[in-house]
């Protein structure tokens, strides 16, 4: 069996603060009434993968992407843009319901 070798992983992922059981119930329909809640995060990877992380897990392997760097992204192609036009897209709408 071949050794384990320490990898990097990067990834560009859209992310919104959610605790546990909001998740596990309003995107996993999930019962939660026995459980405690945890904070963290719901992440949205480009394939449309969503899942939960723990604040924590989270905030330790990510940070948030610059502007500058959102201009450097957009014109890429394929899933990542995706991501990155969505994220574009609900930053406008935070500016226009502020300008309300």
């Amino acid at each position: 069996m071949p050794k384990e070798k320490l990898y990097i992983s990067s990834k560009l992922v859209l992310a919104i603060p959610m605790d546990e059981c909001t998740f596990l119930e309003t995107i996993k329909g999930e019962d939660v009434a026995d459980r405690i809640s945890r904070p963290g995060y719901k992440v949205t990877y480009p394939d449309g993968y969503v899942s939960w992380s723990p604040e924590g897990a989270f905030e330790n392997a990510n940070r948030e992407v610059t502007p500058a760097e959102k201009v450097l992204m957009w014109p890429t192609g394929g899933a990542m843009k995706s991501v990155v036009d969505a994220d574009v897209d609900q930053q406008a709408d935070r500016g226009r319901a502020h300008k309300e």
